[in-house]
């Protein structure tokens, strides 16, 4: 994976929009799994160094933060720890396991066709004051399904458009004890022309 350049920083820390803390508490866990609480002190001290100090272990997750921050913080573990996309999917899917919001939802709309159906665009909401989710087709039968996702008006950066895929999956295994097979796609993306970024998972039943 390419590093990120101190001009796309700025550029993703200018966009006006916010993120709940929740969000960063899958990536610290994993940090402090693979690397220790020392190499979470390496982490931030190269986030300060790229201009944004980012201390994991502040974070409130309740409450608001610039999204740009997403980006540093990426662009950090790429630098000192060389990580790549093996290691921003793992994020990625664990992530939800850890998230008190994500639990919230799996605990009131427990089945695929729910949490496409009614809670991505809550879920979204959640995690974000910028942009916005929508189901734009669902299909399931009892051996396989598909779902179509839409994220609209959301431009951040295209490693963040890799994350939020397995990121969808991480979610969307916790809502079925039965896949043998879960992948995604991302068929539009703003950052090639499109209006919105547009993700198709496919699964398959055990």
């Amino acid at each position: 994976m390419e590093r990120i350049t101190t001009d796309e920083i700025k550029k993703a820390m200018s966009v006006l929009g916010k993120i709940k803390g929740a969000s960063f508490k899958g990536e610290m866990e994993y940090i402090l799994e693979k690397k220790g609480r020392e190499g979470l002190k390496i982490l931030e001290k190269e986030t300060e160094k790229l201009g944004y100090l980012i201390e994991h272990e502040k974070i409130k997750e309740t409450e608001w933060y610039p999204v740009g921050l997403r980006i540093v913080s990426f662009a950090a573990m790429i630098n000192v720890f060389d990580w790549g996309e093996k290691e921003l999917a793992e994020i990625a899917e664990s992530s939800p396991k850890v998230s008190f919001i994500i639990r919230f939802f799996m605990k009131h709309f427990i089945s695929p066709p729910k949490i496409f159906r009614v809670a991505v665009p809550k879920m979204w909401e959640r995690h974000f004051n910028i942009g916005s989710l929508e189901t734009a087709d669902f299909q399931m039968t009892k051996k396989d399904g598909y779902a179509v996702i839409r994220l609209k008006n959301f431009k951040l950066h295209p490693v963040y458009c890799f994350f939020f895929g397995h990121y969808l999956i991480g979610t969307f295994k916790l809502t079925d004890q039965r896949f043998k097979e879960i992948a995604f796609e991302e068929t539009k993306c703003m950052f090639k022309g499109d209006d919105y970024h547009e993700y198709l998972i496919k699964w398959i039943y055990k």
